[in-house]
């Protein structure tokens, strides 16, 4: 069953490969495809490692169904695009309630006893620190145009050391253009 899920991933790398390659807008397809069937492999990723786990002579396994895991996955994962990631923590919370209800140590199912609200601190608290540093410490700006060419090319993107108050040679420096002009 490995060497099947080996195999079945590097078909779907190969596929995505030659039809990006050939036809950008085909990769788009397969890509949309592969998120399709993501929960079918985890789910599947699930019950093979619990089959496979043991302790004490005694396995694990997995009882939940696939579509749990569509709706898990595929319709929460898709909500927490669709919001631009508000809603990640309430999915990440269902997710791992999806994994930790199913699993079963022999007749002994398992119990998520976890509170929403510890999902929403820790992102909070991982978008508060992103904030602070951006605001403090390293900003990333996009290329805007050729004047850098051929140290940076149009699009590129850097970070920027804000905390640096002397440049030396060799460094790049970021202006500001004055208010009304156009860049």
């Amino acid at each position: 069953p490995i060497l099947r899920g080996n195999l079945v991933v590097a078909a779907g790398l190969g596929l995505y490969y030659f039809a990006n390659n050939l036809y950008p807008e085909l990769g788009f397809l397969v890509v949309a495809g592969g998120f399709a069937l993501l929960p079918w492999v985890i789910h599947q990723t699930l019950r093979f490692t619990a089959h496979n786990s043991a302790y004490r002579g005694i396995r694990f396994g997995f009882q939940g169904s696939l579509r749990e895991a569509y709706f898990q996955y595929f319709w929460l994962g898709l909500l927490a695009f669709i919001t631009l990631g508000l809603a990640t923590p309430y999915v990440r919370f269902r997710q791992r309630q999806y994994i930790y209800n199913h699993i079963a140590y022999g007749a002994t199912r398992s119990r998520f006893t976890g509170q929403l609200g510890f999902f929403w601190s820790v992102y909070l608290k991982a978008v508060g620190l992103a904030l602070l540093i951006q605001a403090f410490i390293v900003k990333p700006y996009r290329i805007p145009s050729q004047s850098m060419v051929p140290t940076l090319l149009p699009g590129q993107r850097i970070l920027v050391d804000r905390l640096a108050t002397h440049p030396s040679i060799g460094d790049i420096v970021v202006f500001h253009p004055p208010e009304g002009a156009t860049p």
